[in-house]
């Protein structure tokens, strides 16, 4: 691992740094959005059995303030409780509002992270490429070291940012997913609040047979909606340039390869000449007479 750091070069530095920040944030994300700290269980039964028995002290609408993000909704709304209907919604939906901002702390860096991610692995390549064009300049097209090294480089920041990128954004949907869950559940228990307050104020009255009672404004059973920035944008990991750049080198490699004429193994060979072997050559001379005798160059043979 070190040496792919210490290849990439300066700009695997932020990388790194974007890495360890995105951890950090993840690690921090996974403490604060448990269910328990969120969405206590049994507090929204708890909080709707206090407004039936009229049970709503400031020094328990206090508590149940600081106990949870769904007691700070719930709280808001005890607060103006004996005011209209539409009234304790726009309570409810500004408390929302600040939960969900909270809820949401860190993940715009997590998704900012990973949209420079790969825009720092692009700047690696670019840095990567300059350095091979130097050492082209200054060893010729044929030096393959100085474009492996250039190449390596490239390659390696690239990788880099898509290893920091891609967990970030998937974290941050992640999250995101959690906080909306948690929202939804929110607005449930919110409706079912505002429904008990508004029935233990309404007095029925007494009405001929046969006459209907108008539905009041804001009917009981109308979801009251907690949501909190419309205009944060989801994060994407703009691949198109780093894939062009990279593709551009590796034509690049696939081309200028095939100029080196060098051969990578040299062997020079003994060659034999007429002449050397003319002058090695030695007559031989075989003699054998008439008793079946026989002599090569005058030494009696024995057979």
């Amino acid at each position: 691992m070190l040496e792919l750091v210490k290849a990439g070069g300066w700009p695997m530095i932020p990388l790194l740094l974007l890495g360890v920040l995105a951890l950090a944030i993840v690690v921090e994300r996974f403490w604060s959005l448990r269910r328990r700290q969120i969405l206590p269980p049994g507090l929204g039964e708890e909080v709707r059995t206090w407004a039936v028995k009229g049970q709503l002290e400031p020094a328990h609408i206090e508590s149940l303030r600081r106990n949870s993000p769904l007691g700070e909704v719930l709280a808001s709304a005890l607060d103006v409780r004996n005011k209209p209907r539409d009234q304790i919604r726009e309570r409810i939906e500004d408390t929302g509002r600040h939960v969900v901002h909270r809820m949401e702390k860190f993940l715009n860096a997590l998704g900012s992270i990973a949209s420079a991610g790969p825009l720092l692995g692009l700047l690696g390549t670019v840095v990567g490429m300059i350095q091979m064009f130097l050492g082209i300049q200054d060893s010729g097209v044929g030096d393959v070291n100085a474009l492996a090294g250039g190449i390596g480089k490239a390659l390696v920041c690239a990788a880099a940012g898509m290893i920091v990128a891609i967990p970030a954004l998937l974290f941050h949907r992640y999250f995101r997913g959690r906080v909306t869950g948690y929202v939804m559940e929110m607005e449930k228990e919110a409706t079912a609040l505002v429904d008990a307050l508004e029935a233990r104020t309404t007095r029925p009255v007494a009405r001929p047979s046969g006459v209907v009672a108008p539905a009041p404004v804001g009917a009981c059973g109308r979801p009251v909606p907690i949501r909190g920035d419309p205009a944060q944008a989801e994060p994407a990991i703009n691949l198109g340039p780093l894939i062009d750049v990279i593709l551009v080198l590796i034509i690049f490699f696939l081309i200028t390869t095939t100029f080196d004429s060098r051969s990578m193994l040299q062997l020079q060979l003994p060659s034999a000449t007429g002449e050397a072997v003319a002058a090695q050559t030695k007559a031989l001379s075989v003699l054998v007479n008439a008793d079946g005798r026989y002599f090569v160059d005058g030494h009696e043979g024995r057979g």
